[in-house]
């Protein structure tokens, strides 16, 4: 008799280790297409918040204009004359323009009235 009840506990443990395999197996494969759901929902969230103003970039063309400085211009005057959409702050239009033209931290107010300065545009 006691030789049964020892087949009988093998077979439980049998049993057991089987049915611990089993939900090791499914808790991988759950993890697995948790994984592959969330970077198919990264790469399609990303896709749908790129920036247009970047494919706007890709088809335009960079342009260069030599503009003659006027009684009372600042950079910061030309830069909202002439920015467009390509840039995301007048600041940054006149960072571009400040390094086009070779103008430095201290010079950049210091425009003359005849000078003549770089511009950029895009068509």
């Amino acid at each position: 008799m006691k030789s049964t009840n020892s087949k009988v506990t093998g077979t439980n443990k049998q049993r057991n280790n089987a049915r611990r395999r089993a939900m090791r197996r499914s808790t991988r494969c759950v993890i697995i297409i948790a994984m592959l759901a969330i970077g198919a929902l990264s790469f399609s969230f990303g896709s749908f918040f790129s920036s247009a103003h970047d494919s706007e970039s890709a088809n335009a063309v960079r342009c260069y204009k030599s503009v003659e400085v006027e009684y009372g211009d600042t950079l910061w005057s030309i830069a909202e004359e002439y920015m467009d959409s390509h840039y995301d702050s007048v600041q940054e239009y006149i960072d571009e323009l400040s390094q086009i033209n070779h103008l430095e931290d201290r010079n950049l107010n210091d425009i003359q009235e005849g000078s003549f300065i770089t511009v950029v545009y895009y068509e």
